[in-house]
């Protein structure tokens, strides 16, 4: 984080600005790490050229480095084909990531985090592929901490171990273990591999993630994670990641930030789809928070990934809390500045790694901003963080999904008809009406008991769950000032294009929906993989017409047994357009 200067203005006949100490600051927590050369090549495979057979193993390998903690892989050249993928697997917990050709690309080149000194690669080659090989090149390993107090001096057993403690506020630490789906850690190993960046990001509603500005410093490359349901650190602190099934990789192309001072510390990014369940962190973990410009709480709530090392009762060091979610609650010292340059203030505890959590007033599901400083004195200063009165935040926000946009959200409490994300419409007609023709209308989940009309070119999109509209639980589009009947609705959409769109819910058990778009007639089939290729069912294989078109799997293959848990691959072929897409199974 930044340091902030604390002024008071003392009137005497005069004004005099006083400038104080820097006494207030804070940072992501930094784990030690290092990076190692490892060389592991599979050399070059061809497929077997019989179409429609399942890809073949035709590489197995062991990366280890002894004693490490956990190991992140760095790959240098690779060419994995249109179907051929890596499986690379933790050998001290067997968590799993699949990587294939898009998804090595947006991790770049680098794979999830993995618990223990070693993993096994395997390399699968698809039957047309051919001159498939991989190199891992790289490995960053995690260190064990040294846990040395603040000073750098060893630890000693006191009566208070934490006074002095940058963030803590009145000499004990207050933070519980928490679980807030919405709520997650980040993850950025320096270019030098020698320094793990902890901070904290979460889910807001219109499907931004949000973070603290100085977790993504101005022209940094670095590849960076954003991980959910954290599992407890070592004993002596040492973190533990969660199975890629929950690990993501953040687009930096995505990312929108400002890194100033403490009331003006703020990024907001979007996140590619999980490697191997196709989710988004918002579909995956089904939580999110609102954000409010109106809300003035006494006590406020702050959640995140900070270090963990004054245990009261303890000899002092990190323990099994360090880096994984805690909460706190404590006085809201009130909002200060204006412009650009608002924060809040308050007496809640917060460490290194707390950096970007959510601003939370106690007891709700709403966030006034992000957690960006801690204090070396608190009270009587206050721990703070960057409002959404900050303009450039509130703007940024409020247009991250597109620039021309309104939203509707009947749960939120200050639903005043602005339109914007802090004071939506209650109503998606409130919405719809005021949104320019081509905008965007952002609908937060829920049920919406309103009719519905629209005249008009827009995108309705829920980007954080379900909304049902209407007692029909889905819109009607005027046409020609007549209301079409529902049976011949499909009728009125006629595609432009092919589209294979991702399958819901996902996970799913027992049942779920895919839907695809077919532009014109054509013979078409979607069909069910197993993650070695083997068919597992035929969903559709017939002549189409034009339309948007639906299927449902029951989780059953062609011999109408049910298939195990696990990832699978369903793919549609129709015409010259054929598209891939990953579902989950779950019991």
């Amino acid at each position: 984080m930044r340091t902030r200067t604390f002024a008071k203005i003392i009137t005497m006949g005069m004004m005099i600005l006083i400038c104080m100490p820097d006494i207030s600051k804070g940072q992501p927590a930094k784990e030690p790490s290092r990076k190692e050369a490892l060389i592991i090549n599979s050399g070059i495979h061809d497929g077997s050229g019989d179409i429609g057979t399942e890809p073949r193993l035709a590489f197995k390998g062991v990366a280890r480095i002894s004693n490490a903690p956990w190991l992140r892989l760095y790959f240098g050249n690779s060419e994995l084909g249109r179907a051929g993928f890596l499986k690379i697997t933790s050998l001290e917990d067997g968590a799993y990531q699949y990587l294939n050709s898009i998804s090595l690309k947006q991790w770049q080149n680098t794979s999830a985090f993995f618990n223990g000194e070693a993993v096994e690669i395997e390399l699968y080659v698809a039957s047309e592929d051919k001159r498939v090989f991989f190199e891992a090149k790289e490995v960053v390993v995690g260190e064990r901490p040294k846990n040395l107090g603040k000073n750098g001096e060893p630890f000693q057993i006191t009566s208070n171990p934490c006074t002095g403690w940058l963030g803590i506020c009145g000499g004990f630490d207050d933070r519980v273990s928490s679980n807030d789906p919405a709520i997650g850690r980040i993850i950025r190993i320096t270019a030098q591999g020698d320094t793990g960046i902890v901070g904290t990001g979460w889910i807001a509603s219109n499907g931004a993630y949000i973070a603290a500005g100085h977790l993504f410093p101005a022209g940094d490359t670095d590849a960076k994670t954003f991980e959910f349901s954290v599992p407890a650190s070592d004993p002596d602190g040492t973190p533990n990641f969660a199975h890629p099934n929950n690990q993501y990789a953040i687009d930096l192309g995505s990312i929108v930030s400002e890194n100033f001072p403490c009331d003006r510390d703020w990024a907001l990014y979007r996140c590619f789809p999980n490697a191997n369940t196709g989710l988004l962190p918002v579909q995956a973990q089904n939580a999110f928070y609102r954000l409010s410009l109106d809300s003035n709480p006494p006590t406020f709530r702050i959640t995140g990934f900070g270090l963990d090392e004054c245990l009261p009762g303890s000899t002092g060091g990190r323990n099994s809390n360090s880096v994984t979610q805690q909460t706190s609650t404590g006085p809201n010292y009130g909002e200060s500045g204006s412009g650009n340059n608002v924060s809040w203030s308050f007496a809640v505890d917060i460490r290194n790694g707390n950096s970007g959590g959510p601003i939370i007033p106690d007891g709700t599901s709403l966030s006034v901003g992000i957690e960006t400083c801690g204090t070396f004195s608190c009270p009587p200063s206050g721990n703070s963080g960057t409002s959404f009165d900050c303009d450039a935040l509130e703007n940024a926000v409020n247009i991250f999904p597109g620039a021309t946009i309104r939203y509707a959200d009947n749960g939120h409490p200050f639903a005043t008809g602005v339109g914007t994300i802090f004071r939506p419409y209650n109503t998606v007609a409130g919405a719809v009406n005021a949104v320019p023709t081509g905008g965007i209308v952002s609908i937060v989940r829920g049920s919406y008991s309103e009719s519905l009309t629209i005249n008009k070119a827009l995108t309705l999109t829920a980007p954080v769950g379900i909304a049902a509209i209407g007692p029909s639980l889905s819109p009607k589009v005027a046409e020609d000032d007549r209301q079409p009947d529902d049976d011949n609705l499909a009728n009125k959409f006629i595609p432009t294009e092919y589209k294979l769109a991702q399958n819901y819910p996902n996970p799913f058990n027992p049942e779920t929906t895919i839907e695809y778009a077919l532009p014109k007639t054509a013979f078409v089939t979607l069909k069910i993989y197993d993650m070695l290729g083997q068919e597992v069912r035929t969903l559709v294989n017939e002549f189409q017409q034009t339309g948007v078109k639906s299927v449902n799997w029951d989780g059953k293959n062609d011999e109408g047994l049910l298939v195990p848990s696990g990832i699978y691959i369903y793919q549609i072929v129709a015409g010259e357009f054929a598209k891939s897409a990953r579902l989950l199974l779950l019991k």
